[in-house]
């Protein structure tokens, strides 16, 4: 599968990243690539929740700044690992 950024939100802690197909459009919610990013950021030791095809990441506010920066690191890893996915800027 292609992916591309779509676009980021955040609000306090949680971050939640949309992925779409390179063209833009959403993907067919019976391929659940939401739900393989985040089983695939598992294998770093990093736990996420998908919600359809939004990445999200909700640390608790204890989270030390080492913490973010593996989780941080663990969600380019995982990026990187899946074949097509832009990690470049997000597009508005």
């Amino acid at each position: 599968l292609d992916f591309t950024f779509n676009r980021s939100t955040e609000s306090g802690f949680i971050a939640g990243i949309e992925l779409r197909q390179p063209n833009g459009q959403k993907f067919p919610s019976a391929w659940r690539v939401g739900e393989a990013i985040c089983l695939a950021a598992r294998v770093h030791g990093l736990l996420t929740r998908p919600v359809l095809d939004t990445v999200v990441l909700m640390p608790p506010l204890s989270t030390s700044l080492a913490e973010l920066d593996h989780a941080l690191t663990a969600l380019d890893f995982t990026f990187s690992a899946n074949p097509g996915i832009d990690i470049g800027p997000a597009s508005a």
